[in-house]
Formats: structure tokens, sequence, C-alpha cells
């Protein structure tokens, strides 16, 4: 938790403080710390430090709402005020957006990061408001600054140019999902695009939707950057035009069929398995309203169906063959 914001917090195992190296908790953090809850402080010069009730703000367990700007989720046992009058300062409007990444494939693992973007921060350091990755995994997704791995981190204001790099280590190959958790104080009309540099498909993070990828194992810091424009310009199919897609798995004779009712030109399907080998792929392109696959040949286990537009938009299955 910084003044930009906070990340979900870590699940704990044990009594000795240990965790799963897995950002499955259930909490995430406010700005504020309750009456009895530790905290570190970085001194970076000489001098006194002192701490008086001044600095101090009564919030009620009844007005806390789980927000960053209103109440701590740990509170616990506050009946009633005995002051109301301390409010936090005004400050600033910060547009955020939570991103998470999270394995399909493989072990499980999950990473939230914390982007947030104003008038006072800038695309340098900001004291206060980046966080560095201090716990970087074998696989993980991070912000990057300058060479350094960071997991929230302040930026100027949105512009159409602005990139937004980020940092993908990936332990064993597999199939992974990056998707935009929570948007705060975002404008509508505000274009924002996780671009795979890889496979130029530009995903629309705004449709609370997932991108599903594979990957092989190494270090990859060029492959997805944050955007605010499409410089494709070919995301032209509606949203109501992707959900009538439907991909469907029929369990009894193992086919995978397709309905399209308003006829979208689909590049190619394929199947992936738990590795993120291509196990079957039909690239001659078509677009009648129903097909269907036959997929046999296929041994028991999870699968993942990837089936890409023309306009590269990605609609994914998650799939089991007994």
């Amino acid at each position: 938790v910084n003044k930009t914001g906070s990340v979900r917090a870590y699940q704990f195992v044990g009594i000795e403080g240990a965790n799963n190296g897995d950002q499955d908790g259930t909490k995430i953090p406010t700005r504020y710390l309750p009456v009895g809850q530790g905290f570190i402080t970085e001194v970076v010069a000489d001098g006194d430090i002192e701490f008086n009730n001044s600095q101090r703000v009564f919030i009620k367990e009844s007005d806390a709402d789980g927000s960053y700007n209103n109440g701590s989720v740990f509170f616990r046992g506050i009946t009633q005020s005995t002051d109301s009058s301390s409010s936090a300062e005004d400050e600033f409007v910060m547009s955020k957006i939570r991103l998470e990444f999270k394995s399909q494939s493989g072990n499980d693992f999950r990473r939230e990061l914390l982007l947030g973007f104003s008038e006072e921060t800038s695309d340098d350091y900001d004291y206060g408001y980046d966080s560095r990755n201090t716990e970087s995994y074998a696989t993980d997704l991070s912000l990057m600054l300058d060479e350094e791995l960071m997991m929230i981190q302040a930026y100027g204001q949105i512009t159409q140019d602005k990139e937004v790099d980020l940092y993908l280590s990936i332990g064993s190959e597999g199939v992974f999902e990056i998707k935009a958790t929570d948007f705060v104080d975002f404008p509508e009309s505000q274009e924002v695009y996780l671009r795979d540099n890889l496979t130029n498909n530009y995903h629309d993070l705004t449709t609370n939707q997932s991108y599903v990828f594979t990957s092989e194992s190494g270090e990859f810091n060029s492959r997805f950057d944050i955007v605010f424009q499409n410089d494709s310009n070919s995301l032209t199919i509606s949203d109501e035009e992707i959900e009538n897609v439907k991909l469907l798995f029929a369990s009894d004779n193992n086919k995978i069929l397709v309905l399209n009712p308003n006829r979208l030109d689909i590049e190619n399907l394929t199947v992936f398995n738990t590795l993120g080998q291509s196990v079957y792929e039909r690239k001659t392109a078509f677009n009648s309203e129903y097909s269907e696959y036959n997929l046999e040949e296929l041994s028991t286990g999870t699968y993942v169906i990837k089936m890409t537009t023309s306009q590269k938009v990605v609609i994914t299955k998650k799939i089991i063959i007994k």
C-alpha cells in the first residue's frame, strides 16, 4: 500500500508468517492503519521523528466500505466514535487500473498490479507513489521503471501515445491470462488496450474480459504493454457481435461447436494443452453460422480453445476431455 493505492494481500500459511507465493488473499489494504497494527517506516535523513494525535484520523467501522480512501479492512471491534471531526485531506484525482495476471495451466499463480495516472505524478520515480516488486517469482508479471521491476507505479497524465511496459517472466510454458479487474476515476470514453507485440493483438481491457495467451519459458520485456489507442484500427466488431459468437464443447462426442450468427470472419481456431502446446489447429478462414470440429484423437485432460477473428479479436474457452 502506498499513496497511489494498494494491491491484494498474500494468503499467509501456518504460524510463521510465510506465504504461499500467490496473491490470493481476500483483503485489499486501505490508506489507514487501525489501532494496534504495526507498520514499517523508511528514514531518509537524520532528525527527530514525532507521532501525535493530530496525525490520526478517526473513522467508524460502520463507515468503512473497504475502499482505499474510506476505512481499513482490518478494523474490528469498534462500535462508536468519540470524535468524527478529523478527515483525510483532499487529494488530486488519480485514474487507476488494477491488473491481474494468473496461470490457467500448470502451477497456480496470481499477481496483482496497480497503475495510477495524474497531473501531479510523472513517468519517472515518484517517491511515495511507486513500489518495487520485492518478491518476484519464476512466473510473474511486473511493471518496469528504469530496469527495476515494480508492483505499484504512478505515471503522468494519459496521452494517446503513452505506453506502459510490462515485464513477463515464465518459469515453465503454459497458458496464462491478463485482465483489468478494476478502473477507478477513469473517463468512460478512455480507450485502454493490452498490446501483444508478438501477435499484434490489441485487447480492450475495458471489456472486463481476459486476454488468454500461451508462452514458452523465458523472460520477455517487450512482448506486452498498455496503450491508449489502437494503432491497428482492427477492432471494428461491436461488443454485441462478439457476445453472439459461442464456443461450445460437446463432451459426448468430443466436438467443438462454433455458433456464429453474425457470420464474423474467423481466421483460425487452435486448441492448446496445459503445456501451451498446440494440439489442434484450423487455419483456413471461415464465416459460416455454424461449424463443428472433431477432437476424438485428443487424450483426456484440460485444454483451451482459442479462436481469432480477422479483426484480431480473440475468443477463448476452457474444456475438459474425459
